[in-house]
């Protein structure tokens, strides 16, 4: 969901960049970045609601039902990981989540 995303929102001249290391507290962390038009802070919580979306209602343009920010966070949840976003100050969205690499 998050590449789809990522790549639904990059202008083709942009560019969806993946990211991933292992912090010192034993947590993978993946990141996805995108060029698009980047989330607001003030949503950053709200955006992983089920059924939010940011898109105006009515447009042309299908960009979805708001779910699969939900489920993926959802997913990471049921492992024992964390999700969320930070915006780039030049445009774009940067979502990052972390998962435990030893859950036993």
């Amino acid at each position: 969901n998050l590449l789809d995303n990522a790549f639904r929102y990059t202008p083709s001249s942009g560019v969806v960049s993946i990211e991933v290391s292992v912090s010192d507290d034993g947590f993978v962390l993946t990141t996805v970045r995108d060029k698009g038009p980047g989330g607001t802070l003030s949503n950053a919580e709200k955006i992983f609601d089920r059924f939010f979306t940011t898109e105006p209602k009515g447009q042309p343009k299908d960009y979805g039902s708001g779910l699969g920010l939900a489920i993926a966070r959802s997913i990471i949840d049921n492992h024992l990981g964390r999700i969320w976003l930070d915006s780039a100050s030049d445009g774009g969205a940067s979502f990052t989540f972390s998962l435990p690499l030893n859950q036993g």
